[in-house]
Parts: C-alpha cells; sequence; structure tokens
C-alpha cells in the first residue's frame, strides 16, 4: 500500500501509476505503476528511460532538492531527462511523458509538452 501522498501540478501522486526517486530508498515503484509493469504495458524502451531520469534525479538528488525548494523543480525534470537521453533512452522518455500527460492538468502537459519538444529537438541547452 502507497502511504506517499505528493501533491505536484495538482495530482495526488498515490492515486496514480508512478515511479520517483528518494534519495534514502533509491527507486521507488507505487503499487499502481507495478501493475502496469506487471502486465507488460511499457515497451523496454520506456521501462529504462523513466529508470535512467529517476536515477538521474537521485544522483543530483542535493541540487535538485535546492530547485525544486526554489520553485525551479523544471530545470531539476529536464536534467533528469538528459540522463534518459544521454543513455539512448530519449524517445522511450517521449513516450513516458505523452503516456503521463493524461493524470497532469493544464500547467503539468504544458511543461510536459515543453520536455517532449525540448528532447525531439535537440535544444538541451534551455535550463
Amino acid at each position: 500500500n502507497d502511504v506517499l501522498v505528493i501533491t505536484h501540478y495538482g495530482v495526488e501522486y498515490n492515486c496514480i501509476p508512478m515511479i520517483y526517486a528518494n534519495t534514502e530508498h533509491g527507486i521507488i515503484i507505487n503499487s499502481k505503476m507495478q501493475e502496469l509493469i506487471n502486465k507488460k504495458f511499457f515497451s523496454s524502451e520506456m521501462l529504462n528511460a523513466m529508470l535512467w531520469h529517476e536515477y538521474g534525479h537521485i544522483i543530483n538528488a542535493d541540487r535538485h532538492i535546492k530547485l525544486v525548494r526554489s520553485n525551479k523543480g523544471h530545470i531539476a525534470e529536464f536534467e533528469a531527462d538528459d540522463y534518459a537521453i544521454m543513455n539512448g533512452y530519449g524517445l522511450g522518455m517521449v513516450e513516458i511523458l505523452e503516456w503521463y500527460s493524461q493524470y497532469l492538468n493544464e500547467i503539468g502537459k504544458e511543461l510536459l509538452k515543453f520536455r517532449i519538444n525540448r528532447i525531439l529537438y535537440g535544444d538541451l541547452d534551455l535550463v
């Protein structure tokens, strides 16, 4: 059972499929996401993209926490996306972001659209 409730872009993450980085426990996959993984809903490209993205948060945890606290969490997301891109999973990241947009409000969707364009068109220096 998931006990973590994080509100980000108006979404309570314990209600949706989620994978996230935790500095104490590593990469956490909630039960809703695990269910989809068990059913082989995601391609290996998408799974690897998610894992590399979260790994990017873990190895930059101190910096990313500071960015989030200073209302610059989007930069932390760009930097984490770069780990998926640098390891050959940029298109998988795009697929995950497109799928994930169904769970976000308009502000969150705008950020995802920007992240997708950033990945597809190679403008990695926008941070």
